[in-house]
């Protein structure tokens, strides 16, 4: 009984680190999108709007 709870507590702390490792690389690539959007914005704000003339 008892090798068997370890096992089992053994294979849910490394369930546990996968799922952290998922959590952060999730964060990471949040990030990454934000930053992504973030200089869409900017980029469509240099824009001309409809009707103006860009003379750069």
């Amino acid at each position: 009984m008892k090798e068997e709870r370890d096992h089992y507590q053994e294979k849910c702390k490394k369930q546990e680190g996968v799922i952290d490792d998922l959590k952060q690389k999730n964060l990471d690539l949040q990030q990454k999108v934000d930053e992504q959007k973030f200089l869409i914005d900017q980029y469509v704000k240099r824009l001309p709007k409809e009707g103006e003339k860009n003379d750069s």
